[in-house]
């Protein structure tokens, strides 16, 4: 885990939904001393004291008159790039929740955030990149005992209505597609894990289905193939229509194959003539996001370039742009 030396003194939260709650509980968790605001249009009385928030409001002025010296931005999609210009405009730095943004948004207020996180920094939040399996993916692609990596696929399944407790699903962010809701956005991780992973990806296909057992707007069933500049196939499947959660990141090489299974938290590495290597994860995923936050904080205080910054949202974006063209 990354050291988690440096605290601000104030911290922003936009957005209360399930995933604004969770960084307001591993920040009191682990930052105690940092006092925590939150900007969000929930009546302030159905907040729950147990948070023991310092600063609640509806409006963004207000927000930036308190003077946090860091943001959360995890609001719905459709208002990340807004958000971000005006924290970035008064020299506030922003950790914008994945995605970026939804494929709608100007180009215009892109290239003003791209400009803004030059002088100020701007993390987006792909967790998955924060996991200690994901590490070892990368340092076993860069030493190359894996050879070329001839077929990758990026899988996850799981089941809408179970993601957010007792909310009605039908009325969240992921179910809507005017917040920027479906499964090409929400679940946009297994595509910056190829991204990343693989280096640039070309689409040559693309199927973008919905399945109709939600009684939602958009699709659920994402189904891509295409190649990069590092592995000859490449194949992502997303979904949240089905009742079996499975989560996999599998790479079959020349040398060998290597295994994250996300889900049930193991990685498996097969080099050919060699015993196969089993590592075992940890089961609580609260490590991503602390040592996120952890990594966020340092680009703060030490002014190091971020791990995951505004250039790869735009190609994230980009991607499924592409997606959306292709799909038939």
């Amino acid at each position: 885990m990354l050291k988690k030396y440096y605290s601000p003194e104030k911290i922003l939260i936009c957005g209360f939904g399930s995933i604004g709650e969770r960084y307001v509980k591993l920040l009191k968790e682990n930052w105690p001393e940092s006092k925590v605001g939150v900007l969000t249009s929930k009546e302030i009385n159905k907040i729950p004291s147990l948070f023991k928030i310092e600063f609640i409001s509806d409006n963004l002025s207000d927000c930036i008159r308190w003077k946090p010296n860091a943001v959360i931005i995890c609001n719905p999609a459709t208002f990340h790039v807004d958000y971000a210009i005006e924290f970035l405009s008064v020299n506030i730095p922003v950790l914008i929740e994945k995605p970026l943004c939804t494929e709608e948004e100007q180009d215009s207020k892109l290239n003003t955030l791209e400009t803004l996180s030059k002088s100020c920094p701007v993390l987006l939040g792909y967790v998955l990149r924060y996991d200690k399996a994901y590490s070892f993916l990368k340092d076993s692609l860069d030493n190359g005992d894996l050879g070329e990596v001839l077929k990758a696929k990026f899988y996850c399944s799981s089941w809408l209505p179970d993601w957010r407790g007792n909310k009605d699903y039908r009325k969240s962010v992921s179910s809507q597609k005017i917040l920027g809701g479906g499964a090409l956005l929400e679940l946009s991780h297994e595509i910056d894990l190829a991204q990343s992973l693989l280096g640039q990806i070309y689409l040559s296909s693309s199927i973008l289905k919905n399945s109709g057992k939600l009684d939602i707007d958009v699709e659920d069933i994402v189904l891509l193939r295409g190649r990069s500049t590092k592995c000859k196939q490449i194949f992502i499947e997303l979904d949240f229509c089905s009742k079996k959660s499975e989560r996999v990141t599998y790479l079959e090489a020349q040398n060998g194959s290597i295994k994250w299974d996300i889900e049930n938290r193991y990685i498996e590495k097969n080099i050919y003539g060699k015993d196969k290597e089993r590592i075992l994860l940890e089961k609580d995923t609260n490590h991503r996001f602390i040592n996120q936050i952890t990594h966020f904080f340092e680009c703060i205080n030490e002014n190091i370039t971020p791990l995951c910054g505004v250039k790869d949202g735009v190609i994230i974006i980009d991607i499924i742009k592409k997606a959306r063209e292709l799909s038939f």
